[in-house]
């Protein structure tokens, strides 16, 4: 077996306990993979999640031990565009996310249960203040995110200020994305993209505040990815602002 590393770094998180959670549930798109794994039991879950690493060819291991902590995210992030929700990823990919997900618990909890390192609340805070088309606006608040054996959850609770100008209208989103067990009848489960959604804020032109949980249904989320943008349209054009990519390997 490999030497193990520290490759990922935490910054801004904040972990919470289970049954801290915004009021509002609810999304505006929604796309959860058909073939998602679950009715297993959490014992069975590990079983799986165990042996699919076990699995990993040592090739795969000695290449990913030359990448980075960044490449490594780097690379798991594109899966976001590279695959449809339900679709299995490929041999080399599905190696990687395990490797990493590997990783993270030797880091973060020195221990081998890999579902000990996803079921829990991670909360980010974000801020950031831009002027641009005739206007000054900045977004302060927090992203967090929660998972469990059956299902995951992202939470967003931020607050929009207009400092100066004349907004045309002023929105919120928070994209989120989940890789976790697939299968299909008569094949043995796989790894695959199980979730994509955001939820939006409405339009505004003055300050206001966006607080609201989404949840989904999945089986052992062994990696997300959670992000927001505030859209912004003025009389002189239009811009966004872009949270960076929170990740559970980070």
């Amino acid at each position: 077996m490999y030497q193990k590393t520290n490759k990922f770094q935490n910054e801004d998180i904040e972990l919470l306990s289970d049954t801290e959670e915004s009021k509002n549930d609810e999304s505006i798109f929604i796309k959860v993979a058909d073939n998602a794994i679950t009715d297993l039991e959490e014992e069975e879950v590990k079983e799986i999640i165990s042996d699919m690493y076990e699995e990993v060819d040592d090739e795969y291991i000695e290449m990913f031990e030359e990448m980075s902590g960044s490449e490594i995210k780097e690379k798991l992030d594109a899966f976001n565009d590279k695959y449809e929700v339900g679709e299995a990823f490929s041999e080399e990919d599905e190696a990687l996310l395990l490797y990493a997900y590997e990783e993270y618990a030797a880091q973060e909890n020195k221990t081998e249960d890999f579902l000990q390192v996803v079921y829990t609340t991670r909360k980010h805070t974000i801020s950031n203040t831009k002027t641009k088309c005739g206007i000054k606006v900045g977004y302060s608040g927090s992203l967090s995110t929660y998972t469990t054996c059956s299902y995951g959850k992202y939470m967003t609770n931020v607050k929009v200020t207009k400092y100066s100008g004349t907004a045309k209208s002023m929105q919120w989103k928070t994209s989120h994305s989940a890789y976790g067990l697939i299968g299909t009848s008569g094949k043995s489960a796989s790894l695959g993209l199980v979730y994509t959604g955001n939820t939006k804020s409405s339009k505004y032109t003055n300050t206001f505040s966006f607080d609201k949980t989404t949840k989904y249904s999945a089986l052992a989320i062994v990696y997300h990815s959670t992000w927001g943008t505030l859209d912004v349209k003025t009389s002189s054009g239009e811009f966004n602002m872009n949270t960076k990519t929170y990740s559970s390997v980070e």
